[in-house]
């Protein structure tokens, strides 16, 4: 234990985020803190919390690489207790906005990535896509693993991406 700390102490300190937001490596999850220390494991995390400004450019396709750690238990609880579509897909796309304003992620000249970002965040399934000049079809892998009725999760993410391709303009079907 000694020589992990006397090595921890040796490494350079994280650096600071001015917005007191940090992505961290170990735990795969997003913070808030006063400072680049781990919240959890103090004394022997390897890696500081990484500032968001200092993260490549943030962009769905990050966050799609975040929500791809994450365990499926929030997904698995919402099919449990989900017993009806109506208006949900609209108030999770409105969720998802309010998220990438608030973390500061740049989303607007990515609508169709942001669109598969909110799918497998939603789903808590890896996400294809197939996209032509007209439409993009978004295929989500094994939703059987995490969702007791697949019907609800369409219905979920039908409205929601309408949602969100009407607040982007987009014109593909």
């Amino acid at each position: 234990m000694k020589m992990i700390q006397e090595k921890l102490q040796s490494l350079p300190q994280g650096k600071f985020s001015d917005s007191g937001r940090y992505w961290c490596a170990t735990c795969k999850k997003f913070f808030r803190l006063d400072e680049p220390k781990c919240p959890y494991m103090t004394n022997m995390c390897i890696n500081t919390p990484i500032a968001v400004e200092n993260l490549s450019a943030e962009s769905p396709e990050a966050l799609e690489k975040f929500g791809l750690y994450y365990p499926k238990l929030p997904q698995k609880f919402m099919s449990n207790v989900i017993k009806s579509s109506k208006g949900l897909g609209e108030k999770f796309a409105k969720s998802y906005l309010d998220f990438l304003n608030d973390w500061n992620i740049n989303y607007s000249n990515q609508p169709i990535q942001t669109l598969k970002s909110f799918i497998l965040i939603i789903s808590g399934c890896e996400t294809a896509q197939r996209i032509s000049e007209e439409k993009v079809a978004f295929i989500i892998m094994d939703p059987e693993k995490v969702w007791k009725d697949k019907i609800i999760l369409k219905e979920i993410i039908e409205e929601g991406v309408q949602y969100l391709k009407n607040t982007f303009n987009l014109k593909k079907k």
